[in-house]
This record gives C-alpha cells, sequence and structure tokens, in this order.
C-alpha cells in the first residue's frame, strides 16, 4: 500500500524496457509462462523457489508485437494482495482483472481467471480509490461512501453477515470517507472527522480495537488513534500522523517495529522511527519509510531483499537503509515483497512521470523491471530502453505501469497481467484497457 507526503513535488524521469534478447532464449520469450505457480490461500505464491540472486533467469525483452492495442486514456492502478488488478480512468469507470474465485472483481461472476479487463458496473457510483485484499476489494466513490465486494468469511466487506458477494455493495454506516485500506482478509477507512474504522478478521489483533474477538462484520471504530494515514499488510496495519507511526496486528516477523517480534498487538501502538515518517509504504509484512533528510528505515519480512538494507535477514525494529537523495517523493509502493521508490533527484532538468525510479526485492519474472542486485534499492536502467512512467503498482510477483499505455510483467497464472492469456511473462505486454 502506497502512502506519501503530497506536499512533496512529484516531477520525474524514465523507466525500462529491454531492447533486445539473446537468441538462445527466444523459446523461453515466446513461452514464458511454462512454470505456472499455485497461489496459496494466505495470498503467498508456492511452487518452484524463484531465483533470488539478483540476475533473471531470462532477462526481460522488448514485445515485438502486443495483443492488446494502447490506451490512451490515464488510469490510477491498484494491485491487491491477492493475484487481482484494477484500474480507474479519469471518468471514476472501475476496470477489473485476474483471480476472481470469490467474486472478488465485482463483475457478477465466480471464475478462476478472468485476463482481460472487464467494467464493474452494478450501479457502482464513479470511484476514486480501490484497494484489494487476498480475496475481497473496497472502493471509495466520490460521494464519499465505500462499497465492498468479494470474499467475505470475516465479515471484511462490512455488511453485518459473513456471505461473500460478486458484486459491489455498499458498506452501511459510512459516510464522509477520505481514505480505505485492505489487508488480507480485513479493512479499514478513515473519515472526515479523523474517526479510524476497521471489520473484518481480528485473529492477530488487526483491527486495532483492543479486542481479541476473532471477527467483526460491522465497522468498529479504533478509539486510540485519530486522523492517521493508513497502511494495511496481510495481517497487520500501520497509521502515521504528524511524522510518526503506530502498528497493531500480527507481529511474526517483526513487522510492528517494537524491537523483538511479540504476541499479536490489539491496538495502536507508537514505534520510534529516527528522523520521523514522511512516506510510507506496507507490504505483505514489512514496512519501508523515509524521513528528514532522505532518511530512509525498513523492518519486518526479508526473504528477498524486500527491506534493502543488502541481506535478507528479517528485521524486528527500524533499520537505517541506503535509499537515494531525492528532491521529493512521488512515489512509495510496496507488494508481497517488493518495493519501488520515486521521485525527482534534482541532477537534471524535471521530466514528465514519477522521476527517479528505484526497486528492491523479489524479481524471478523482471517484477523489478530491471536486473542486478535485488536486496538493495537500485535505479531501473542496466542497458534497458527508456520510456516515461506516469504510475506503477506493485502485486504480488507482478507489476503494472502506466507508460507508453498501461503495461505488465510478472507471474499471471490468474490473469492478473491483463493481456488476455494466463502465461508468466518476463516481458511488459500491454493490458487490454479501452
Amino acid at each position: 500500500m502506497p502512502c506519501f507526503d503530497r506536499s512533496f513535488l512529484c516531477f520525474t524521469l524514465c523507466f525500462i524496457v529491454l531492447s533486445g534478447c539473446d537468441p538462445e532464449l527466444a523459446e523461453f520469450a515466446a513461452d514464458p509462462g511454462q512454470d505456472v505457480e499455485d497461489i496459496e490461500d494466505d495470498g503467498g505464491l508456492s511452487g518452484p523457489v524463484p531465483d533470488v540472486s539478483g540476475d533473471l533467469l531470462a532477462p526481460p525483452v522488448h514485445p515485438t508485437a502486443a495483443p492488446c492495442g494502447k490506451s490512451m486514456h490515464t488510469y490510477t492502478l491498484e494491485a491487491a494482495l491477492g493475484p487481482q488488478s484494477f484500474a480507474i480512468d479519469e471518468s471514476g469507470a472501475l476496470w477489473a482483472w485476474g483471480a476472481n474465485e470469490s467474486g472478488q472483481l465485482g463483475l457478477g461472476t465466480t471464475t478462476s481467471a478472468s485476463p482481460t479487463p472487464a467494467r464493474v458496473k452494478f450501479g457502482l457510483p464513479s470511484v476514486i480509490e480501490v484497494r484489494g485484499g487476498t480475496a475481497h476489494t473496497l472502493a471509495r466513490t466520490t460521494d464519499g461512501r465505500v462499497w465492498a465486494w468479494g470474499q467475505n468469511a470475516s465479515g471484511q466487506l462490512g455488511l453485518g453477515h459473513n456471505t461473500g458477494s460478486a458484486v459491489p455493495v455498499l458498506v452501511p454506516g459510512l459516510t464522509g470517507v477520505l481514505q480505505i485500506a485492505a489487508g488480507g482478509d480485513f479493512s479499514l477507512a478513515r473519515t472526515s472527522n479523523g474517526q479510524i474504522w476497521a471489520w473484518g478478521s481480528n485473529l492477530k489483533g488487526q483491527l486495532g480495537i483492543n479486542s481479541g474477538v476473532p471477527w467483526m462484520n460491522i465497522p468498529q471504530p479504533i478509539t486510540t488513534l485519530v486522523g492517521a494515514e493508513l497502511g494495511a499488510g496481510k495481517s497487520f496495519a500501520v497509521g502515521v500522523k504528524g511524522g510518526q507511526m503506530w502498528t497493531w496486528g500480527s507481529d511474526e516477523s517483526g513487522q510492528l517495529g517494537n524491537g523483538a517480534p511479540t504476541d499479536n498487538v490489539l491496538k495502536p501502538m507508537w514505534i520510534v522511527v529516527p528522523g520521523g515518517v514522511s512516506g510510507f509504504a506496507v507490504g505483505a509484512d514489512f514496512v519501508v519509510t523515509v524521513g528528514g533528510s532522505s532518511s530512509w528505515r525498513s523492518w519486518g519480512s526479508n526473504a528477498y531483499g524486500q527491506l534493502a538494507d543488502n541481506t535478507m535477514n528479517a528485521r524486528t525494529s527500524p533499520t537505517s537503509i541506503a535509499g537515494p537523495t531525492l528532491f521529493g517523493v512521488s512515489l512509495m509502493e510496496a507488494s508481497a515483497s517488493s518495493v519501488f521508490v520515486a521521485g525527482p533527484d534534482g541532477f537534471g532538468p524535471p521530466l514528465p512521470g514519477l522521476g527517479l525510479l528505484l526497486s528492491a526485492g523479489r524479481n524471478d519474472r523482471g517484477q523489478l523491471l530491471r536486473t542486478g542486485p535485488t536486496t538493495s534499492l537500485e535505479h531501473l536502467g542496466d542497458g534497458y530502453g527508456t520510456f516515461y512512467a506516469d504510475t506503477l503498482a506493485a502485486g504480488d510477483g507482478f507489476t503494472l505501469v502506466q507508460a507508453n499505455g498501461v503495461q505488465a510483467i510478472g507471474s499471471n497464472n490468474r490473469g492478473q497481467l491483463g493481456d488476455g492469456t494466463t502465461s508468466n511473462s518476463t516481458t511488459l505486454r500491454q493490458v487490454c484497457l479501452p
């Protein structure tokens, strides 16, 4: 879940696509999906052990032909914790593709894979924000209301019952909503008076309501924190207010940042983040922050080097990392196991888009959009051709980017790349948006 200080300037620089490929890799490039992964119930990925050495098994190549036309619209992109993707166009229309076995795409159907973007309708008003959990979805509309659909076994739709829905349903009782966040199987919202609401699974204390109740299917107020910017991981959450951070929920990987793994924390707990917090990104079970004077910190799970601290060791407290010196932050985005940051570096004229773009973490299918070391924040480049990127969303093993139309790269076994196929790709492919 991305979050950054909107007072920062957002200029920007370029990004990447490989322009060629060793002929010996032609067979692999023609069928990058030959080793398809399975999605586990917890939203993680199983299957062959990925290459985490920093070099792709085959370098990305520039597609010579795309099955989809290039959309000329501008989209806001969202990659869920599960293998599903969303895009909001300029009119507020919502498009969805990918996994849909619980109806999490909101298309009125329940199918294993929906590889081509489709419009979410069923009376859904104009959308300004969408967030996806493992198998449920939240949308915030222009009238300040919240709609929900998909899996609901833990009450994560907030409808007062635990029956799922394959179409958008209005969450009762919430008005004036300014922000939403979707965890693995829980949901958060912040309203205009600063009140934070939580509902869904609470097995790890992730609702922050100071109760051990296993789930709540009606939004509940968090009484010990108000007015905070929200972020949600698989089974924990964070809030940031006044440059300070609070965390709650599961601490199995040290993701709460309190110095040592603890039992589940049932209400927001203030933690010390040296340098403060002006921007942050929340992954499935890790956090990356930036504070004053480009003070970068990270903690939590680090199996793929997503903490960018040049190790693959988990951290239980905010750890200093060698982040970039940026003149403002235009993007902070985390997935299950990767992180992207961007902003102007001040060493050249501003260019359209996000600015200097860096990434770290899992890269077995080229989803970092670069080669080279994956345990540190590195610039996108390494001999790539260049293009300008306007926005980016990081998913579990895949990446969406608005650049020369909307494109996608990485895992695709549920159609999350949106190119009309279910084959994985180490090549950027055009998403089939109108």
